[in-house]
């Protein structure tokens, strides 16, 4: 059990009452919610609103007061993620409109269960490549892939792995940093384990700066570990061979409909042609596996 299982298992502490004060403040922050949603319901996607509010399931309410506990300040930061999830359009997101190359790169994936029996999402530093132009895209992909997992996991969350092996400065853009660290105060309770793996010396400022910037309370489910120890939280036939497990499964799964990024008309050809090249020096094409079963959770 982590410290977010522990949070949401626990009752609340005597000098507070008993868990009927957790459900009080769910209440109230649904009636926040509600009244919010009233007067600005343009910011809302009205799918997220039907989630947050059904009488028969709290856990998209709960998980904000067990992050928060305040519902005033749980509801400020509810609040922006559903603008946030509105603005970028996130429920109509599908997994097509992103560039062919971005599954084919294998930067972001979900793969297989930890021994929790959670989903684990892959994050391999090396094959991300840093472009102003991109970073809007890349975010979107990065958020789209969470959201996706994190309806799937529900309240058990899932497992987020950092694989640095041989990731260097030139992958890394601070902007896309700060959107990742950002994501905690969207998806409350969504990576009950963050692991980085093989994290090189040369990055090691760039992540002290990151725990730098999450609470102590949640920079406890942030593990440094070495890459051969991945094997202490997901059992090796559900870990990638190409990570030291023994699962063969390929994970670089391409939707049959994602178009090439040379068919975004609206990014630069210089961009177009530096991802291409990052691509193809990274990957082998075998590793590649076309799919057409790739439907998104709305």
């Amino acid at each position: 059990m982590d410290v977010f299982d522990t949070k949401i298992n626990r009752r609340l502490s005597p000098k507070d009452g008993s868990i009927d004060v957790l459900a009080d403040r769910i209440a109230k922050l649904k009636q926040m919610i509600k009244q919010d949603y009233e007067k600005n319901y343009a910011d809302y996607d009205r799918r997220d609103y039907q989630r947050f509010m059904d009488p028969n399931d709290d856990w998209y309410a709960r998980r904000w007061i067990i992050y928060q506990r305040d519902p005033e300040c749980a509801f400020e930061m509810a609040k922006d993620a559903f603008k946030w999830r509105k603005s970028i359009g996130l429920n109509d997101a599908k997994y097509e409109e992103f560039p062919r190359e971005f599954y084919e790169s294998g930067c972001v994936f979900e793969y297989g269960k930890d021994k929790i029996g959670r989903p684990v999402i892959y994050i391999r530093g090396r094959l991300f490549r840093p472009m102003t132009e991109l970073t809007a895209l890349y975010d979107k992909f990065f958020a789209f892939m969470i959201d996706q997992c994190d309806k799937k996991a529900y309240s058990k969350g899932f497992t987020m792995v950092y694989d640095l092996t041989d990731a260097g400065l030139s992958n890394v853009e601070m902007s896309t940093l700060r959107f990742m660290t950002s994501l905690r105060d969207r998806f409350p309770l969504s990576a009950r384990q963050i692991l980085i793996a093989a994290l090189p010396w040369v990055l090691t400022p760039v992540f002290k700066l990151i725990m730098s910037l999450i609470p102590p309370a949640q920079s406890n489910a942030i593990k440094s570990i070495h890459l051969n120890e991945l094997n202490q939280y997901i059992n090796e036939d559900a870990i990638p061979s190409s990570m030291g497990g023994t699962c063969k499964l390929k994970f670089q799964l391409i939707p049959s409909g994602a178009k090439p990024v040379s068919e975004f008309h609206d990014l630069p050809k210089s961009v177009m042609s530096k991802l291409k090249k990052h691509v193809e020096s990274k990957i082998d094409p075998s590793d590649c596996e076309v799919v057409n079963h790739l439907i998104p959770i709305n």
